[in-house]
């Protein structure tokens, strides 16, 4: 099963991606705006295997040569076969990393959860701390990129070699309130000084919003002869945007948002406002409005390696998820770590992770944390607890 896992995610087609993997060097390494995330990514996605294969008998040294076999084999079929995918030496370098560190987590398992009173400790206060440090890393790298000193211009549904071509037709787009002409921008001081000040506002008149059999630019605005600073663009009926950020730095794609809407032929408002604390995409036709508000906490480093899932519910799913794979553990080696004082250990647990995120928010301007995150925080180190108090009735048993 989590073979079928791996080979699936490796070699289902891509066709969207042809025209990208084909550009890729077979040398590649952390390469792309998005290389370090792809990196830890496919680093992730080998380390179940790698747990499993040790857990069964495999000697560690195997289980990587495994992991290199694998990979080496399936980026050789990414590179015969034309399924748009891009074939490259990071993929095989992380890969073999990601076989070799789950075999590396499988020797160590018993210590994970069966730790002593001063592992546990330790483990809590490393959880807590991979948390806070996620937490300066996300708040930092949402925040806008600013603009170089080039000359912007605006691009109104431009075709890129393997992309389609948006079927509407643009009637107007403002960009921080600066109206915005197909390969022209008139008045770019507005622009700059709203990406500097990390808040910028986009919006897009269409006289419809037909169906994109594939990624098709509607609207973007950016360095002339560079990519884009941001982007509306549609793919089948999700209206995405992207934005240029401090992520694109650290090599960890641009900052995404998906909205689905309803295609039609009707006229349409698209409107995207980004800041320190919300992300916002909307589209209005007729009597109708599709939107959708992501609130840009602390805890919203996931997005950083699965930007494409701020698709809502998906988004609320991934983050529920980044919350409690922090707040279990923390609660279960708090509990391990401080079994005579274990209703403080865990107040304390959830008082340093909110206040983190406090913290955070004081520092970077970004949005405190939501009564969501309060409740989930809460639950995960209740879960830890729970699991803690059953692990340890097992072994006495």
């Amino acid at each position: 099963m989590v073979l079928g896992a791996v080979l699936v995610s490796t070699l289902a087609p891509a066709p969207g991606s042809a025209a990208a993997a084909a550009g890729t060097p077979l040398s590649c390494i952390l390469c792309g705006s998005s290389g370090l995330r792809d990196f830890l990514l496919n680093i992730l996605l080998f380390v179940p295997l790698g747990c499993l294969l040790y857990r069964v008998g495999l000697p560690a040294l195997r289980v990587l040569l495994f992991g290199f076999g694998l990979s080496l084999l399936i980026e050789t079929i990414q590179f015969i076969l034309p399924i748009g995918r891009d074939a490259s030496l990071s993929d095989v370098l992380s890969n073999s990393l990601g076989a070799g560190l789950g075999a590396a987590l499988a020797l160590h398992l018993r210590n994970l959860t069966s730790p002593s009173a001063v592992l546990a400790r330790r483990l809590a206060a490393g959880i807590f701390l991979a948390w806070a440090a996620f937490g300066i890393l996300g708040a930092w790298a949402d925040q806008a990129l600013p603009a170089g000193e080039g000359i912007l211009a605006g691009s109104w549904a431009r075709t890129y070699p393997g992309t389609g071509t948006f079927g509407g037709t643009i009637e107007s787009a403002t960009v921080a309130g600066v109206e915005v002409h197909n390969w022209d921008v008139a008045r770019p001081g507005p622009i700059r000084r709203a990406l500097e000040g990390d808040s910028i506002g986009t919006q897009v008149r269409v006289t419809s919003l037909p169906r994109a059999d594939r990624w098709s630019q509607v609207f973007a605005v950016g360095d002339w002869g560079a990519e884009p600073v941001l982007e509306l663009s549609l793919e089948g009926c999700q209206l995405r945007y992207e934005m240029r950020t401090r992520a694109l730095s650290l090599r960890l794609g641009l900052l995404t948002m998906v909205l689905p809407v309803t295609c039609s032929h009707e006229p349409a408002g698209l409107h995207a406002m980004k800041n320190a604390r919300v992300l916002q995409l909307s589209a209005a036709y007729g009597s109708a409005t599709r939107a959708s508000t992501i609130v840009l906490t602390a805890a919203h480093a996931w997005a950083l390696f699965m930007p494409i899932a701020r698709l809502m519910p998906l988004h609320r799913l991934w983050h529920a998820l980044w919350i409690l794979s922090f707040a279990l553990p923390l609660g279960f080696w708090a509990t391990l770590g401080w079994p005579g004082r274990l209703s403080l250990a865990l107040i304390s647990g959830a008082a340093m992770m909110l206040g983190s995120e406090a913290i955070v928010a004081q520092m970077f301007g970004c949005a405190w944390p939501t009564v969501a995150e309060t409740a989930l925080v809460a639950a995960g180190l209740l879960l830890g607890r729970a699991t803690a108090r059953l692990a340890r009735v097992g072994q006495v048993a």
